[in-house]
């Protein structure tokens, strides 16, 4: 059996390292090695291999994203992919819309236009390796070009922004519809007396 990625939050270094010694504990008793730990606390010594580099140094790949631990936040890593030359093909399409694994909808509207651009294949009848008409090929490429911004999106990774201030939560869903697409989104609304502060928790499409 193979377990990917967890997330979890906890206040202090201790209770970090009480999580680790005890899940560590608990998974070992079912013959499962669990490692791999990243937590974005650089005073902590505390390692359970010393061949390991300490667990706050360096990001970590967390549901599709990448996690900085220095600031705590979400990176959508974005890497060109071998799918820019001529001709496009509904494939190339395919392709590179797979290198974009995003779980929770973090990328929702880049995805969206992948989408929308295999519909127009598809109404347009195209087999998997045939080269697509100049429109299609243009649009295709603009996304890719599109594409050099995400780079530079950051999302924060806690959905509060001081979880030791009492806060009133409630979550708030929104969904649309059009001719091309239908999604739907969530966020977490929290209020108390530093403000009000949004988040958003999922979206889909």
């Amino acid at each position: 059996m193979y377990i990917g990625n967890c997330v979890t939050s906890l206040d202090t270094i201790e209770k970090v390292e009480s999580f680790i010694e005890q899940s560590e504990e608990i998974m070992l008793s079912a013959k499962f090695d669990l490692r791999g730990w990243r937590y974005n606390e650089a005073k902590s010594t505390f390692h359970r291999d010393a061949l390991e580099s300490p667990a706050h140094e360096g990001n970590a790949s967390v549901l599709g994203l990448e996690w900085k631990t220095e600031d705590d936040t979400s990176k959508c890593s974005h890497e060109n992919d071998v799918f820019d030359a001529i001709p496009v093909t509904k494939r190339s399409i395919l392709s590179s819309a797979n290198h974009h694994f995003d779980p929770i909808g973090m990328l929702s509207l880049v995805t969206l236009r992948y989408k929308i651009l295999m519909q127009d294949c598809w109404r347009a009848k195209l087999s998997l390796d045939t080269e697509l008409s100049d429109e299609l090929a243009k649009k295709f490429l603009k996304l890719k070009r599109d594409l050099t911004y995400v780079n530079k999106l950051k999302i924060p990774r806690r959905l509060l922004i001081n979880p030791k201030v009492r806060s009133n939560l409630s979550f708030h869903v929104f969904c649309d519809a059009s001719q091309l697409a239908y999604a739907c989104c969530i966020y977490l609304r929290s209020e108390n007396e530093e403000g009000v502060s949004y988040r958003l928790v999922q979206s889909r499409l």
